[in-house]
């Protein structure tokens, strides 16, 4: 069958589209680069730990973001090691 075929060729490119979509785009209002950068600026307005803040909203954009990069790096390689 066709369909097989191109949704295995297919997926690494979605993959890596829904991962630039993520980074680009608001996702849930609240982890989206500019959402996470507002806030952090609003809460180290008001505390004054503009580092600790900043370096809290990168682990957290990090949390999110390279388990989603591993996670499309792992499945085109599986789909690759079938495929080849």
């Amino acid at each position: 069958m066709i369909l097989p075929q191109g949704l295995r060729s297919s997926i690494p490119a979605l993959m890596g589209l829904a991962i630039q979509s993520f980074q680009g785009t608001s996702l849930a209002y609240s982890i989206s680069v500019n959402e996470l950068m507002s806030q952090a600026y609003q809460v180290s307005s008001l505390t004054f730990a503009y580092l600790t803040v900043y370096v809290v909203t990168g682990v957290i954009y990090a949390v999110v973001a390279v388990p989603a990069t591993w996670a499309s790096v792992w499945v085109e390689h599986r789909l690759a090691r079938g495929h080849a």
